[in-house]
């Protein structure tokens, strides 16, 4: 009974290890796909909108300022069938998540009328 007990708890930490080691492994082999999302906070500035989601793609990240504290504040464009560019002022931490680059898949959440946004970048 001791042996099958040592079994199970010895099984039971070798699966908790190879699920920690995939958790804290960032490489991918090629051809796999990333599952990162980087969620980027900030206001649409150049068009008025209205709440919803909408798709997009990265046009253009202008205007890039150290704003301290590790922090980059930021003009990114976003390509979208119903608004066109939008301009998208956002601050993030470089080392956690780059700007917003020409080709990325975006998706748009608007929270208000006044441009409050949410970019969704998935790597």
């Amino acid at each position: 009974m001791k042996l099958l007990i040592g079994i199970v708890v010895l099984a039971g930490l070798s699966l908790v290890g190879v699920v920690i080691g995939i958790a804290l492994n960032d490489s991918h082999p090629p051809g796999s796909v990333s599952r990162k999302v980087d969620v980027f906070e900030g206001a649409i500035t150049n068009v008025a909108v209205a709440v919803g989601e909408v798709q997009g793609v990265g046009a253009y990240d202008w205007n890039c300022t150290d704003i301290g504290g590790g922090r980059t504040q930021c003009d990114g464009g976003v390509r979208t069938e119903e608004y066109g560019i939008l301009n998208f002022n956002y601050a993030h931490k470089m080392e956690e998540a780059p700007c917003i680059a020409p080709g990325d898949q975006l998706r748009v959440t608007i929270l208000d009328s006044k441009g409050q946004a949410l970019v969704e970048r998935r790597n």
